[in-house]
């Protein structure tokens, strides 16, 4: 079934509906590379463009692409997690990156070790990038 916010034309008619500053996304990395039979260059087209309107990003990967994927650590998905970083820091996104979903495994049947190996990579991806926003991620 097709969303109201399945593509990137979806997500920009959202926008469109209101110019207020508090009108925007929680943007959901992983769900608009879900979006497209290229997650990489589909997610940095949509960070480029909306990311002034981002007050959130849900930072996850998936391999695979449209109706046919798999959540997957951030390392090892279809979408260049430092490429995604250095578009967040070029649109001058200063929000919270959030590590979002994680594999589902017995070795970890909390997820906390993977959540916390999520966390880790993005803080070093962040730190790669000399990327400082003002929020970076939920364990501030």
């Amino acid at each position: 079934m097709e969303h109201v916010l399945g593509s990137i034309e979806g997500l920009r008619r959202f926008i469109a509906l209101s110019d207020s500053p508090v009108h925007g996304l929680n943007f959901c990395q992983g769900t608009v590379a879900e979006m497209a039979p290229e997650p990489h260059v589909y997610v940095i087209r949509a960070i480029e463009e909306f990311a002034p309107r981002i007050f959130m990003v849900h930072f996850r990967n998936i391999k695979g692409g449209y109706l046919d994927f798999a959540e997957v650590f951030p390392d090892e998905g279809d979408v260049d997690m430092n490429e995604a970083i250095r578009a967040y820091q070029r649109a001058g996104y200063a929000g919270i990156l959030c590590p979002d979903h994680v594999p589902l495994s017995e070795l970890d049947p909390n997820r906390e070790r993977f959540m916390a190996f999520a966390l880790g990579y993005t803080r070093g991806l962040l730190q790669a990038a000399g990327y400082r926003p003002k929020i970076t991620t939920l364990a501030n």
